[in-house]
């Protein structure tokens, strides 16, 4: 069955913590990162993204290039791709790949169990698996033992060793293999001297110089040894933490001789190896274990990849010797817990608990950015502490809106324990002047729960009204206060737990998660026009603003969907099996998506007051907060571990005509209910879906949802509406001069005979009239305008009733018979009333002439006016549920 949402990419994945590897070609630099379950090709010179790989099945936890290859370890399988495409699978390990090398023609991967194989990657290996890409191959690798108790870690290649690696352990040892014969030529103990206990070597690096090479510990130091002679250079400890060094890298060419080292403590710091003294240090580089560092050949430009979704680039151009932030991508360095698309969908707000806004462009990736909080970097560096410190506390709620970005702050959020909101300037990328916050007022509430007066309750919602002026915020004590956004100033006072605001200022909606009522309150004199008791607490609550409508989901799992301009209940959602936790109606008001406790996607069909489908992600990522585009074609979502924001197509924007969504309950790929008889659909299952559907019915105007319903034909408005204005246009389009005599025409003219039947009364095909699709013969039919579908009408019947044949009554006839017969199919429901409208306008006359043809018409007028009746009970319903249906286009 057919899922109503498939994958379509995600956004906001930068690095996921995994050691970049930067690479050139020709003169360009490039580096390749992991973003998850696939890995990414960025241009170093722009930070501009240029390839993404193809998706694995797993997150990927090790990464290699070599030339066009990449190769990207996925759990205990290495996926082998040449640029994007998938070219075999490498699968040999017993446990999880931690580290892969190049060096020639050989891959060495290093697992979780301390296996090292070795794997043939020349051209001659890989060029007849190229044409296997979807083919998981097996190829037999070669197996080196290690020495007793040696538990490998990384491997580095030292210049000039021929057919040599160096390969670290857990207890400290440095092994010197020969991996061609598998021979242990020498065992190094780096770090006898400085560390008797024998701390891990975390990682390795050859350094310009030859015989020399960089270990790193997991006791924070790092040993500078040469292996030819087997002696330590230097050692020194890189910030006092004592936490494991995970990358080093070396100055190169005519750039002095430094050293750059990152730890699991985040800072990175630079030695200079001439005068063996520490020349800068850089803390909070990243939010999190810097995993990998690496200065560019002959540039005095480092880069940095940390845990945190980041990649930087520093330049140490300063008289000091200290470097600064050149250029910066990142996302969330923690799993965002709020999606909201912003205006008409190209953009996303999204934040989580790493205490950032962040918008995301989903056409320009590099458009992306988060929005700045007050110099915090520099804030943070002054004082000595780390940026998220400073930051505002966690975002638990946000609203905005665009009618007045370009003229003061239209965004504005409330923070977990805090007793403000906060309002942002999105078009500067930057918070805002103002701070929102209620005025003191003792209260009996305050007096009873001991909460101080000048502190006052956290607030617990916002909203901003529709033409941008105000902005809404309710407290846990059941306040709401109104604020004037340009000025910041507070507007009046009233109660509330969630907050929503229509479409033309008028009325504001309040929810009580304690007592369980709806309010309706006057937006400009904050009284309470009505409230309705749902009897359940309210957790959660979605206004469709262009109607009266509100969707309030209860402690009991039932989505109420309330009228608020009859002050009654119209529809009651049932089927989540966990409490739902956030709710939103789709733009035309016809749906309502919902997240629940365990993760699920709820979608309702409010009209039909039934559960279309319920989405089941993998246990591993639940759902924790969903936002449908305006355009109903995205569908965004955030999860719970995950740092990224997930879009998902509508396959009823993008399928072929016909291909119509039953109720069903749908577990998407990745879920691990293996016992469950759920369908699963998978991303290449959905997006066969495009493809749906024969040539006839892509031909086809759209075929009825159910019998008895209207049905549109999907054309331009001015292909049928223009047919009731055509003497106007005709005397608007009259020619101001008068016509020119032509030129002589030549003595022969070709003439041409048509063999057809005149007689032959004509077939009134409305398919054939809009089709613009290829015949069998390859041939491809006009799509007739108003002037052509007025000219086919005329010729249906005589130009005067009083010249009126028996043919052409009885061709007026079967015009009749077919719309009698078309009517009812409620196929091109707007364009065949424009048809029939015109036709009775020009042979209206002729047929009040014949009896027979009145009897006709009769049958046609009864059949319009069944159709007509069900449109207008289907809309006085629609009006009920949804009120914002004021009528439908017709003639």
């Amino acid at each position: 069955m057919t899922s109503l949402f498939y994958p379509f990419r995600a956004l906001g994945y930068v690095n996921e913590g995994v050691p970049f590897v930067e690479h050139r070609r020709g003169t360009e630099h490039f580096v390749t990162v992991s973003a998850g379950k696939a890995f990414q090709v960025y241009n170093c010179e722009r930070l501009r993204l240029v390839l993404v790989g193809p998706q694995g099945d797993a997150d990927i936890t090790a990464l290699a290039v070599k030339g066009d290859l990449t190769f990207a370890a996925h759990g205990r399988d290495i996926v082998v791709c040449r640029r994007t495409h998938r070219v075999c699978v490498f699968g040999g390990h017993a446990d999880t790949v931690t580290r892969l090398f190049t060096f020639g023609p050989r891959l060495y991967s290093i697992c979780a169990g301390g296996r090292v194989l070795g794997w043939d990657i020349g051209k001659d290996a890989l060029d007849h698996l190229d044409g296997k890409r979807s083919s998981a191959a097996k190829r037999a690798a070669d197996i080196y033992r290690m020495p007793e108790g040696f538990t490998p870690t990384c491997i580095c290649h030292p210049d000039t060793y021929l057919n040599k690696v160096l390969i670290g352990a857990t207890d400290g040892r440095v092994l010197l293999l020969n991996v061609n014969t598998g021979k242990h030529i020498y065992v190094f103990h780096p770090n006898n001297m400085l560390n008797p206990s024998g701390s891990a070597v975390t990682c390795l690096e050859q350094s310009p110089a030859l015989d020399t090479v960089a270990v790193g510990l997991g006791n924070g130091r790092v040993v500078i040894q040469n292996v030819r002679v087997d002696r330590t250079v230097v050692d020194f400890t890189h910030d006092g933490s004592g936490r494991a060094i995970r990358s080093m890298s070396f100055t190169t060419g005519n750039q002095d001789p430094l050293i750059a080292v990152g730890s699991d403590a985040g800072s990175v710091s630079v030695w200079d190896l001439e005068k063996r003294r520490l020349r800068t240090i850089m803390p909070g580089t990243h939010d999190g274990a810097v995993t990998q560092a690496h200065f560019f050949l002959g540039q005095p430009v480092l880069m940095t990849g940390g845990a945190d979704n980041a990649l930087k680039q520093w330049i140490f151009d300063n008289a000091d010797g200290t470097g600064r932030l050149l250029r910066f991508r990142a996302g969330h360095s923690a799993p965002p817990t709020h999606v909201e698309f912003y205006g008409e969908g190209l953009r996303i707000l999204s934040a989580g608990d790493d205490r950032a806004l962040r918008v995301f462009s989903t056409i320009q990736d590099q458009q992306s950015k988060e929005l700045s909080q007050s110099h915090v970097e520099r804030r943070a560096k002054k004082l000595g502490v780390a940026e998220q410190e400073l930051k505002l506390p966690p975002i638990r709620g946000m609203a905005w809106c665009e009618v007045r970005e370009r003229d003061w702050a239209n965004v504005v959020t409330c923070h977990a324990g805090e007793t403000r909101a906060y309002t942002w300037r999105l078009a500067n990328g930057v918070l805002g002047e103002h701070v929102l916050q209620p005025p003191a007022k003792m209260g009996v509430k305050r007096r009873n729960l001991g909460i101080s007066n000048k502190v006052g309750f956290p607030i617990s919602a916002v909203a901003v009204s529709a033409c941008g002026n105000f902005a809404v915020i309710g407290n846990e004590g059941g306040e709401v206060h109104r604020f004037n956004l340009q000025s910041g100033q507070h507007r009046g006072v009233g109660q509330v737990s969630a907050i929503q605001t229509d479409g033309a200022n008028k009325q504001t909606v309040t929810c009580g998660f304690v007592d369980g009522v709806v309010r309706v309150w006057n937006f400009g004199e904050q009284k309470l026009e009505g409230e309705m008791d749902t009897g359940v607490g309210c957790v959660a609550a979605s206004l469709h603003r262009p109607g009266a409508l509100v969707a309030v989901a209860g402690a009991d799992r039932v989505v109420r969907v309330l009228d608020i301009a009859g002050m009654r209940r119209v529809r009651s959602l049932r089927g989540a099996q966990t409490q739902v936790k956030s709710l939103q109606f789709s733009a035309d008001g016809r749906l309502i998506l919902a997240n629940s406790a365990d993760g699920a996607v709820h979608v309702w069909d409010v009209p039909a007051a039934r559960l279309l489908q319920t989405m089941r992600m993998s246990r591993d990522s639940p759902v924790v907060g969903l936002s449908l585009s305006p355009n109903m074609d995205m569908l965004a979502t955030v999860h719970e571990g995950r740092r990224g924001v997930y879009l998902w197509a509508n396959s009823q924007m993008y399928s072929a005509p016909g291909a119509r969504l039953a109720g069903a309950s749908t577990r998407v790929a990745g879920s691990d209910d293996s016992d469950s008889e759920e369908a699963v659909t998978t991303e290449e299952e959905a997006r066969e879906t495009l493809g749906a559907g024969s040539d006839a019915q892509r031909r086809r105007a759209p075929e009825p949802v159910a019998p008895g319903l209207a049905t549109m034909a999907m054309l331009p408005k001015t292909q049928w509406a223009s047919l009731a204005r055509l003497d106007e246009i005709r005397e608007r389009n009259k020619p101001i001069q008068g016509p020119k005599k032509p030129k002589e025409a030549p003595f022969f003219i070709p003439t041409t005979y048509n063999a057809d039947d005149p007689s032959k009364a004509a077939v009134f095909d409305v398919d054939a009239v809009i089709d613009d699709s290829d015949d069998e013969d390859g041939a491809k039919d006009q799509k007739r305008g108003p002037s052509g579908l007025d000219a086919e009408i005329r010729a249906l019947g005589p130009w005067d009733a009083s010249t009126m044949t028996d043919d052409d009554a009885a061709e007026l006839g079967d015009v009749l018979d077919f719309f009698a017969a078309e009517i009812p199919s409620g196929r091109n429901f707007e364009f065949l009333n424009a048809l029939l409208a015109h036709f009775l306008r020009v042979h209206g006359g002729a047929l009040q002439a014949r009896e027979s043809l009145r009897l006709k018409a009769e049958k046609v007028r009864a059949a319009a006016k069944a159709t007509w009746k069900g449109v207008d009970d289907l809309l006085q319903e629609v009006r009920c549920a949804l009120g914002f249906f004021g009528g439908v286009a017709g003639v």
